[in-house]
């Protein structure tokens, strides 16, 4: 809205070589992510480090990735989670294959 205010207005002025005017919009809405985005650094908690005794290697960190998921199905009240990782995974696969070969 306020950049249609300010290009109706002829930009206060502004040459509109070089597309000057959309390059100041770009700063302006830098600036207002980074000043908006400051009360979420400053009040939103740092998250816990997680469960020490899980660092593991790479190939050991897929085995527990399987078991984690294995778990998930196993578990009556985590499986529609399963289900949806599962779905989810063909889902995108699926995407990838079209946009792929679908040319």
């Amino acid at each position: 809205m306020i950049v249609v205010v300010f290009y109706v207005m002829d930009w206060f002025g502004l040459p509109e070589e070089g597309g000057l005017p959309f390059r100041v919009i770009a700063v302006g809405c830098a600036i207002w992510a980074i000043i908006f985005s400051i009360p979420i650094f400053l009040n939103v908690p740092e998250p816990s480090l997680g469960r020490p005794e899980r660092k593991v290697g790479f190939f050991t960190s897929y085995k527990l990735l399987v078991l984690d998921v294995i778990a998930l199905y196993k578990t009556p009240e985590t499986r529609p989670t399963f289900w949806f990782l599962l779905a989810s995974a063909v889902f995108r696969d699926g995407l990838g294959g079209v946009f792929a070969f679908g040319r």
